[in-house]
């Protein structure tokens, strides 16, 4: 049975007011689309005080005002004299002494963490977004202030894009507890030092760090390398699973202008067998792939050894070439392969750095002296820049100093050396 309320007695519900606090008036002034809500006590009431927990009388009070969320499109405003108890000068009600709105953001469908206040769709309190921000950061600044990162030993660490145009954040989670920990500009090695120093001030250690969880990035490697010493990190299933694909469709495509009865196969090698439709699957019956001797073949079964266990051949410098590239191809279709996309990609650069650095070409200089033969015959057949490497890999010059820098000559030098040695 429903109980019927005066006006007084709704707003007391629907704020969820609890004894000794009651609305005493409600004013509404229609000009000004203005609803004002007055909160009392009775005379004698006591209060917990917000320090200790005692309860305790009430010796002065401070009237203060909040802006809350409107009703309907009006403006609402809480007024209360609120409570200073004995035992405390800092006795407060509902939060803050000063804190300009009640709930601005709460009864929205949204928390303060949630609130997007710069969109267009702002929460129905008719303010600027910057006066919502103000509340948000005084809710999460509070909690921050509290945070005890003292039992964090798993972190997860991740990018995501703020806004177009290039621009990061990259978060900092505990993998153990599934909350945010940190966050911060960018996505490079320094956000780790970064959060490394915000672990500290929240009494957190560094070295407790045993294991970190994320993408392929070089930087955020570099970076929990040198900020979280003890920490072993795991590449996140995702991004390891889409090197290893890529590295399939690598194979694929290099494969594939040999024999073109690959050609419009990419999703029969890259699928899970049970998403295949019937085409698909049909198509990969066709290639019998025990007894044939394709290369995509191999990569293919390859990428479902040990659950992608062996997917990756890691060193220093990149942590972007697959198993399934180095075992399915031979040296020289690899060396190739690394060479293309070398001189492909480093064609606009004019600083030698960046053109020594590019990944291919550290993936061609691991591979060690056996590439040798291919790259004097590329540098005979191809005039690529081989000579740093070739000096790198052998140990020797044969180019004389007044030879140094002259294309032709130095080419020439190169290729009789080889010659010499019976590797062209």
């Amino acid at each position: 049975m429903m109980t019927r309320m005066n006006e007084n007695q709704l707003f007391q519900a629907a704020l969820g007011l609890q004894s000794p606090w009651l609305v005493d008036r409600c004013t509404f002034e229609q000009s000004a689309s203005r609803l004002d809500i007055h909160l009392d006590f009775p005379r004698g009431s006591v209060f917990c005080c917000p320090v200790c927990g005692v309860h305790c009388k009430a010796y002065d009070t401070d009237q203060l005002t909040w802006r809350h969320l409107n009703f309907f499109q009006h403006q609402t405003f809480l007024h209360a004299r609120t409570p200073r108890v004995k035992c405390s000068p800092r006795g407060r009600f509902l939060g803050q002494t000063r804190q300009r709105f009640y709930t601005a953001v709460r009864g929205t469908g949204a928390d303060a963490g949630e609130v997007d206040a710069g969109a267009g769709d702002r929460p129905p309190v008719g303010e600027h977004d910057t006066a919502i921000w103000r509340i948000v950061h005084q809710y999460v600044d509070s909690a921050r202030a509290r945070a005890d990162h003292s039992a964090v030993t798993q972190v997860g660490i991740d990018e995501t894009a703020s806004r177009r145009g290039q621009k990061y954040v990259s978060l900092f989670v505990d993998l153990e507890q599934r909350k945010v920990l940190f966050a911060t500009p960018g996505k490079d090695a320094s956000t780790v030092a970064a959060f490394a120093d915000d672990l500290t001030a929240h009494g957190g250690d560094p070295a407790a760090i045993t294991e970190v969880s994320a993408d392929m990035s070089q930087a955020f490697f570099n970076g929990v390398t040198a900020n979280l010493p003890e920490a072993a990190v795991t590449f996140d299933k995702f991004h390891v699973v889409s090197v290893v694909n890529n590295a399939v469709e690598q194979v694929r495509r290099l494969e594939g202008k040999s024999h073109p009865e690959l050609s419009g196969t990419r999703y029969v090698w890259l699928k899970n067998p049970e998403n295949l439709t019937e085409k698909q699957q049909n198509q990969l019956d066709a290639f019998d792939l025990v007894g044939c001797h394709l290369k995509t073949a191999r990569a293919y079964q390859i990428r479902w050894i040990d659950k992608y266990e062996r997917v990756l051949s890691l060193d220093n410098t990149n942590t972007s070439i697959a198993t399934p590239v180095a075992i399915a191809l031979d040296t020289e279709e690899q060396f190739v392969m690394h060479a293309d996309k070398w001189d492909k990609e480093t064609a606009h650069l004019s600083s030698t750095a960046q053109i020594m650095g590019h990944p291919n070409f550290q993936a061609i200089l691991l591979m060690g002296d056996k590439v040798i033969p291919f790259m004097l015959r590329d540098l005979e057949k191809n005039r690529r820049m081989w000579f740093s490497a070739l000096t790198y890999l052998t140990g020797e010059n044969p180019v004389s100093a007044k030879d140094s820098g002259k294309m032709d000559k130095m080419i020439r030098a190169w290729t009789a050396w080889g010659k010499q040695r019976g590797l062209i």
